[in-house]
């Protein structure tokens, strides 16, 4: 079963793989985000792209789903330097969150990080080293500052100016960054305008 993609033209110069969800249904914490979230628009709207999103949703549902990732991190461990959980979708249940912080502590030679809005189903006190929570500022609980969180901005020069590191070319910074910056694009921009 391939559940581990690497075909985000962003991730894959840095040989990060990625794991995406259904956009949306899987978010339920999403603020303001979810009005202009890009996981919702150009590809992620293609027929094949939404099922095979279901079907990565289902695998998370199923009791070998710890064991079946393991084992996929595994196998792909030569070409990843870092898996990124859900460029689309979020952590939808603390049952879910709990399977990932599972699968970290059994893979410790590889990196995974996420970008959440599930702030509640977060186990700060228990994440190894090897596992990075960005929290987004773009939810609907606000995120603790002082920890490592990302902020969407209209400009790179307004990200810039208010003290943020860029991840728009890669998402490698925000292994060493606290404050991440992100730019939205086209449209998306004149509403992120409003955060």
């Amino acid at each position: 079963m391939n559940l581990i993609n690497f075909k985000n033209e962003k991730l894959k110069k840095d040989r990060i793989g990625s794991y995406k969800l259904p956009a949306g249904k899987t978010c339920p914490f999403a603020g303001v985000c979810s009005e202009w979230c890009y996981a919702k628009t150009g590809t992620f709207r293609f027929k094949s792209v939404k099922a095979i999103q279901e079907i990565t949703l289902k695998a998370t549902k199923l009791g070998c789903f710890v064991n079946l990732m393991v084992e996929e991190i595994n196998i792909n461990k030569g070409r990843m330097s870092a898996l990124r959980i859900h460029s689309a979708g979020d952590f939808y249940s603390q049952a879910y969150f709990d399977k990932w912080l599972e699968i970290a502590y059994k893979v410790p030679f590889m990196r995974l990080y996420a970008y959440t809005t599930s702030l509640p189903f977060i186990r700060w006190d228990m994440l190894p080293n090897n596992f990075t929570i960005i929290q987004s500022s773009e939810g609907k609980i606000p995120p603790d500052k002082r920890r490592k969180h990302s902020v969407v901005f209209p400009t790179e020069e307004e990200a810039i100016e208010a003290g943020y590191t860029l991840a728009n070319k890669s998402d490698l910074v925000v292994f060493e960054a606290t404050k991440i910056g992100l730019v939205a694009h086209g449209e998306k921009a004149k509403l992120v305008g409003r955060v």
